[in-house]
């Protein structure tokens, strides 16, 4: 019997994930099944007493009980059926409908209708994004509404929502590019009974912005003294000056740490903080000092001007 349970499971599972797979299509489709982030739902279990989502599937559901798209396959994991299909007579929910105009009208529609005829306490959070430019008839419909209590607008890039293919993305959250609409619509005995308090707001907007604070905390800090480059220079480190750069270009070795010769010239130390004045190959007779017997332009090899000794004044 045990087998065959599991048997069943992993049948219903399978078709499951083969249904959304299909809905959400090459990426196009996760957008619609993107949902407010948990610490979110949190602010909303604690002000408002909230227990139920009416858009949600078993992939990305935040409470036990929800309403989907796809009741034939749902129901197995937790879904009440269609929204369209459920009229509640009292209780909190939270409404994320799909960002499309006919699915969002209809619901803000629905709502309406069902607190006209409610009779118990009942209350709705709603969450759309603010397309005013026309103006969208659902904005239309919850702003002028008698039941209206509370309104939100986040603004574009400043909030985040869970992506809608959570159970494959490594990411999990995403920013919205675009403000959004928080609407909460209660009766009279949903507003007695849940009422919408001065810091609901505040903790909303915190709890949006939370998702993207969490991001930036996970982002390496880099300090900007110790910063390098691909070859593992700090940044505005000279080259001739790093010991791993001669190792890795062996052209006479004239480090100001090591040479091959085992001479170092400490002077050079001072001239390269400009503590004292620079020579040029053949020597600065302005401060009284010899021009030398051999200068760089006669050596065999070709080195850089700062790695020729007579520039690091080698004795011979």
């Amino acid at each position: 019997e045990m087998e065959e349970q599991q048997e069943e499971l992993h049948r219903a599972l399978y078709v499951l994930a083969r249904r959304y797979a299909t809905f959400f299509g090459e990426g196009e489709g996760a957008a619609f099944h993107a949902a407010a982030p948990e610490s979110a739902f949190e602010v909303m279990r604690n002000s408002l007493e909230v227990v139920q989502e009416l858009f949600a599937s078993p992939f990305n559901c935040h409470f036990a009980f929800f309403c989907s798209a796809f009741p034939d396959i749902d129901c197995w994991f937790g879904s009440c059926g269609s929204f369209f299909d459920f009229i509640p007579e009292s209780g909190s929910y939270e409404v994320g409908p799909p960002y499309t105009i006919e699915v969002m009208d209809q619901t803000a529609a629905k709502l309406e209708s069902v607190l006209k005829e409610s009779t118990g306490p009942l209350s709705f959070i709603v969450f759309v994004p603010e397309w005013k430019e026309p103006v969208a008839t659902y904005h239309t419909i919850m702003e002028s509404s008698k039941f209206l209590r509370m309104d939100l607008v986040m603004g574009g890039n400043d909030h985040a929502y869970v992506v809608g293919d959570q159970h494959t993305s490594e990411t999990r959250y995403f920013s919205l590019p675009f403000k959004t609409c928080v609407y909460v619509l209660q009766n009279d005995l949903g507003a007695e009974k849940w009422p919408v308090s001065d810091t609901l707001k505040q903790d909303l907007e915190i709890s949006l912005q939370k998702p993207i604070a969490m991001e930036k905390e996970k982002m390496p800090r880099r300090s900007s003294g110790n910063r390098r480059d691909s070859s593992g220079r700090r940044h505005g480190e000279r080259r001739y000056n790093d010991r791993r750069y001669n190792d890795r270009n062996d052209r006479g070795g004239w480090n100001r740490e090591d040479n091959r010769d085992g001479y170092h010239d400490t002077r050079n130390d001072r001239r390269r903080d400009n503590q004292e004045p620079h020579r040029n190959y053949r020597g600065n007779e302005r401060h009284g000092e010899e021009p030398y017997s051999r200068n760089y332009r006669q050596h065999k090899r070709s080195y850089p001007r700062e790695h020729s000794p007579d520039y690091k004044r080698k004795r011979y």
